[in-house]
């Protein structure tokens, strides 16, 4: 701990660890937990991770309207916009988690020439990432998220892509009701604990 504490502290950034464990662990489960909490560290962002067979999501149902879902290589502004106005990441941050990786996709959303949702799409080795799931306000529960869902599931058969995985935040129960509803159960949580003594 001393070291990557000298470590953050020598390129001037705030001191961060990760813990993950089984689906209910806590910090104070860990030793290395229970030594950042001695030291004034505080845990944040609780996420679950959720993974399900892509066999067993069922495909896209096109909405009433008969939009389809535009699946797209790179974010159009419309998607930015969209996604970026619910989260307080930092504008430049946000741009290289969203580029970070190779092959990936971007699902938009149009009924009657507005942007109702948005998620992404990544691929790594074997599996499927499902990331930046998000629907507008008024838009919710109107079966968006579904179709977002389903045209991600259809992408990655095509792909021949067996597993999908998942991150939700513990705390957002609409996300994770429509991941278990879908099948995916959870595989393990992590926590970050942050400081902010430089």
């Amino acid at each position: 701990v001393d070291y990557c504490e000298s470590w953050y502290d020598g390129r001037g950034l705030q001191r961060l660890f990760c813990l993950f464990g089984p689906e209910g662990f806590t910090v104070d489960d860990d030793p290395l937990g229970r030594e950042l909490l001695s030291r004034a560290y505080e845990p944040f962002k609780n996420t679950m991770v959720l993974t399900a067979s892509t066999g067993a999501l069922p495909p896209e149902i096109p909405h009433a309207s008969g939009a389809r879902v535009q699946l797209n290589a790179t974010p159009s502004p419309a998607w930015w916009h969209a996604w970026a106005d619910s989260e307080d990441t930092a504008p430049d941050v946000a741009g290289s988690v969203m580029g970070g990786s190779p092959d990936q996709l971007f699902a938009s959303l149009e009924v009657d020439g507005t942007l109702v949702g948005v998620a992404r799409l990544s691929f790594a080795h074997v599996w499927a990432g499902v990331s930046a799931l998000r629907v507008a306000p008024e838009h919710r529960r109107t079966g968006v998220a579904m179709q977002l869902m389903g045209a991600l599931a259809d992408e990655s058969r095509a792909r021949r892509i067996r597993s999908v995985y998942a991150q939700v935040a513990q705390a957002n129960s609409p996300s994770r009701s429509l991941f278990e509803r879908l099948g995916f159960s959870v595989h393990h949580e992590y926590v970050y604990l942050g400081s902010s003594a430089r």
